[in-house]
């Protein structure tokens, strides 16, 4: 989701978004973010995107909480070294052009390829447990949505075909399909992109087996947000 432009999305839609997802974020951090977002907004419309491997109990890594103290105190924000590094980044970027954060992977697409599939899935799932917490944490947006009358929408991002084969190696298609059956037995509507269809076999339009490339993510904006979204083929309300 982060890699979902919001001009594009509010362009879409016809009303302004914001994109809160962060790249490599877990499910807790989706959960923290919702509860921040609360407190300084009025929402209205919310679309959650969740894929398998984060709806898992491990890994447990969240950094909201500190983000949410930095920014509650100015000396912290001040002090901390996480954001003299970040400033220094950009500071180095703005007046040299020397990025020593980019996201390009050091290696051939292929071999990043074989990597993800490789050491960065099994990461997810050779340790994979029933995420009984993240579910009740998102049944309690669900309610409080419900409450405050805003309109919420899961979304289950594409990935490629190779990525969902995995699934099986891992013995884990019991769990990936009561994964989709939590996300619809929250009964808001769901737009699910992670099945078998030829763009989740085209190897040219993702830049690795959890990203679509910019082709991709621009015909999911228009399955979830355009003028026809409700007769989109992946969309589901319960």
């Amino acid at each position: 989701m982060d890699g979902l432009r919001e001009e594009e999305v509010t362009a879409a839609a016809g009303e302004r978004y914001f994109n809160f997802a962060y790249g490599g974020g877990t499910a807790y951090e989706i959960l923290d973010t919702f509860w921040y977002a609360t407190k300084y907004q009025a929402l209205k419309n919310v679309y959650i995107g969740i894929n398998f491997n984060l709806y898992n109990a491990n890994p447990r890594r969240n950094l909201v909480p500190e983000a949410k103290r930095m920014l509650d105190s100015l000396p912290r924000y001040y002090l901390s070294p996480f954001v003299t590094r970040i400033s220094f980044d950009n500071i180095l970027y703005r007046f040299t052009g020397t990025n020593l954060r980019a996201e390009k992977p050091p290696m051939n697409k292929e071999a990043f390829w074989k990597e993800q599939l490789g050491a960065s899935t099994e990461y997810f799932y050779r340790t994979y447990q029933y995420p009984q917490e993240i579910h009740e944490g998102l049944q309690k947006i669900v309610d409080y949505c419900k409450v405050h009358k805003i309109h919420l929408v899961f979304v289950i991002p594409p990935t490629h075909i190779d990525l969902q084969n995995r699934v099986d190696d891992f013995h884990l298609r019991e769990a990936y399909d009561r994964y989709k059956a939590d996300i619809r037995a929250f009964g808001c509507p769901v737009f699910d992109f992670d099945v078998d269809v030829p763009m989740n076999h085209s190897y040219e339009h993702y830049k690795d087996p959890y990203h679509a490339d910019e082709m991709i993510r621009a015909w999911e904006i228009q399955e979830v947000w355009g003028l026809n979204h409700e007769e989109s083929p992946f969309h589901a309300y319960n």
